[in-house]
């Protein structure tokens, strides 16, 4: 299954989160999922909407994984199955946007005369970075003379370019001559790797 969704191009994290659906489902049912008829499907699927009352997210994400398994590795024809599951719509929460205030306390309070966490915050906020693409950020990825940060890490795999302020960019700067990073601009492990997002 790994190295089907691999050949269609899935991202890491789509494969992680359609292998651990089958793995639950397997484990509900104490059978190997490609040994399931749509019956137990069925089952599995009324268990999470009715008991584990899980958000429409993860109902979708669990379909799509099924979608995947039998539809598109086993070829089997899942779909009558699907059609009498309502697809629960998805509660979309506007983001919280901070202040110009607020993000100056954030950084500056919040910090609390942390380096590292100072620049990664003005890195974030400043290139209006997701926190995968902030971590592999690499030093080839500034353009000092253009002022513009190169996004290569992007949901979806597509590069794009943001704009880099010049209090940045000297932040940037001043950390590059303090840390010398050689490929990642926030590394771990002598700069073989880019810093983990749990960090």
């Amino acid at each position: 299954f790994i190295d089907y969704l691999t050949l269609q191009q899935k991202a890491r994290r789509t494969v992680e989160a359609y292998t651990d659906w089958l793995r639950h489902l397997s484990t509900f049912h104490h059978r190997s999922p490609d040994k399931l008829g749509q019956p137990e499907i069925r089952t599995w699927l009324l268990h999470l909407i009715t008991e584990r009352k899980l958000s429409a997210s993860s109902i979708n994400l669990a379909i799509n994984a099924l979608r995947a398994f039998y539809g598109g590795l086993l070829g089997q024809d899942i779909e009558p199955l699907l059609v009498g599951i309502k697809r629960p719509p998805r509660r979309i929460q506007p983001p919280r946007v901070f202040s110009p205030e607020e993000i100056e306390r954030l950084i500056t309070v919040g910090t609390a005369g942390d380096p590292f966490a100072r620049v990664f915050l003005m890195t974030v906020f400043g290139g209006g970075l997701r926190l995968s693409e902030a971590t592999h950020l690499q030093v080839s990825d500034i353009d000092g003379a253009r002022l513009q940060l190169r996004v290569s890490h992007t949901k979806g795999g597509r590069q794009r370019m943001t704009l880099l302020s010049p209090v940045l960019l000297a932040e940037l700067r001043q950390w590059y001559r303090v840390h010398r990073p050689v490929r990642w601009i926030f590394s771990q492990g002598r700069d073989q790797e880019p810093i983990c997002k749990g960090t």
